[in-house]
Order: C-alpha cells, then sequence, then structure tokens
C-alpha cells in the first residue's frame, strides 16, 4: 500500500474520531432524562450529604423541581466547578446547576436563564484582629479570601489594589482566618453561615455586610438550547408565583 493511501486513511480515521468524540453524546443522548452538572463543594446550594453520600442543596431541589415539571428523570453529574462549562459544551450535560452568576464572559459560551436567587456580599474577619471593614475600601492592601470559580472571585477581582487568595473550599478560608494568614474572607451569607454552623464557631468571627454588591444566580445551558432555557423560565416563574421557590429558600436558609 502506498504511504499516500495510508496517511489519507489516517487522515480519514482522525476525521472519523473526531466526529464521534463530538456527536455521539448527542446522538445516544436519552431525551426523557436531564443531566444536571454541579460541584458539590458549595454549601448550601450543593454539597454531598455525609450520611447519605447524595448530592444535596438549594440548587439541587430547584433542579429537581424543575425536572420534575418537565416530566424529565434527573441525572446529577458532579465535576470541578472549572470544568462545568466545557462538560456543558462537550455536550456531557444539559444545564449548570451550581450557583453560577451570569457575566458578558461566560455569555459567550453558555446560555443563561432567568435569575432564581439575588444574593448580597459578605465580609468575614477573625474577632481576635479586630478588623471591622464597613466598606470594599476597607480591603484595599488586605490578603483577601476567595472560592475558585465562584462568584465573589469575580466581583473581587474587580476591586482595585486587594490581594485575593484564591481556595477552593470555604472551610479553608475559615481556617486561614483563624491562623492569622489572611485579613478577610469574602462570600455570600448563606455559605458562610452554612460553614459556620457546621464548625460550630460563630463566637471566632464577626461577618459584615457589603451592601448592594450581589449577583443572581441562573442555570446555564448550551447555547443553542433555547428550547430548553425556556422551559426553565417557564417553571421558574411558576415557581415563583406560586411560593415553591420561597419555600425552598426558607428550607435552605437563604
Amino acid at each position: 500500500m502506498k504511504i499516500q493511501n495510508i496517511i489519507f486513511i489516517l487522515f480519514i480515521a482522525c476525521i472519523i474520531a473526531v466526529f464521534y468524540k463530538k456527536y455521539c453524546i448527542v446522538l445516544l443522548k436519552d431525551e426523557s432524562t436531564l443531566i444536571v452538572g454541579t460541584s458539590a463543594d458549595y454549601p448550601p446550594y450543593e454539597f454531598m450529604d455525609t450520611k447519605t453520600g447524595d448530592i444535596v442543596g438549594f440548587d439541587i431541589d430547584v433542579i429537581r423541581e424543575i425536572a420534575l415539571r418537565l416530566n424529565k428523570n434527573i441525572l446529577i453529574k458532579n465535576l470541578s466547578f472549572t470544568t462545568l462549562i466545557f462538560a456543558l459544551m462537550a455536550g456531557e450535560i444539559d444545564v449548570i446547576a451550581a450557583g453560577m452568576s451570569p457575566s458578558k464572559r461566560r455569555s459567550k459560551f453558555v446560555l443563561f436563564t432567568d435569575s432564581y436567587l439575588d444574593n448580597d456580599y459578605y465580609v468575614v474577619v477573625s474577632k481576635k484582629d479586630r478588623f471591622n471593614p464597613g466598606s470594599l475600601d476597607d480591603l484595599v492592601g488586605k490578603d483577601v479570601v476567595v472560592n475558585t470559580g465562584h462568584a465573589a472571585e469575580a466581583f473581587m477581582a474587580k476591586q482595585k489594589g486587594v490581594q485575593l487568595i484564591r481556595l477552593k473550599d470555604v472551610s479553608l478560608g475559615l481556617v486561614a482566618l483563624t491562623t492569622g494568614s489572611v485579613d478577610a474572607f469574602v462570600s455570600v451569607k448563606s455559605v458562610i453561615d452554612s460553614a459556620l454552623k457546621k464548625k460550630n464557631n460563630y463566637q471566632q468571627f464577626v461577618v459584615l455586610p457589603l451592601w448592594a454588591t450581589g449577583d443572581d444566580c441562573s442555570f446555564a445551558v448550551q447555547r443553542h438550547n433555547k428550547e430548553l432555557a425556556y422551559n426553565i423560565d417557564k417553571v421558574l416563574f411558576e415557581m415563583k408565583h406560586d411560593g415553591t421557590l420561597d419555600r425552598l429558600k426558607n428550607k435552605w436558609n437563604l
């Protein structure tokens, strides 16, 4: 066999492999199942129940209710937060439910639904440091912890003069405060409250609001999947007006 023929066959094989990798998931997908991607390390939005091993949380309850009202089964995949958009674009998941805030940059790659939660940011400091910031300006020149990939990181990255320390887990931020290696920790109040309640150490910290700094939380779908976004928005509208969303917020102390 001539070398040209071998090269041509290998070229065709590569094209077939790329096509299969890109489209096989879509072709074989069960349309009756909603595949949800999340990152179960962000309580109370999504986290692992240590007793049952199940992924639970506010976002999970909301997306389960949406799937129920759309007459779909649900399959939840636990992924790293930083890989969720890539998984969505690759067709490995149908929707992201991970406390994600819409942004111009993210909107280039995914389509966001209507918001289902508004958040203001809060700053946590150690009582023993006697540092009580009253505004974002007070954080200038300070070492501030944020959670990698979440909305607070993007928000604080815009604040000039703040030295950001990016940590994956909320509990690591509290440890950093306790040891005095950072000055403050910024996140949404619900996340902070959940972490402090779990550790039962409210007395060690001061939690202060940063008013009017919040971001919305939305679900994300593939940019071409406008039908799914429309259907999710329709159900969210129903849930807002029939009290279901408020009931779930109360359940998770949001």
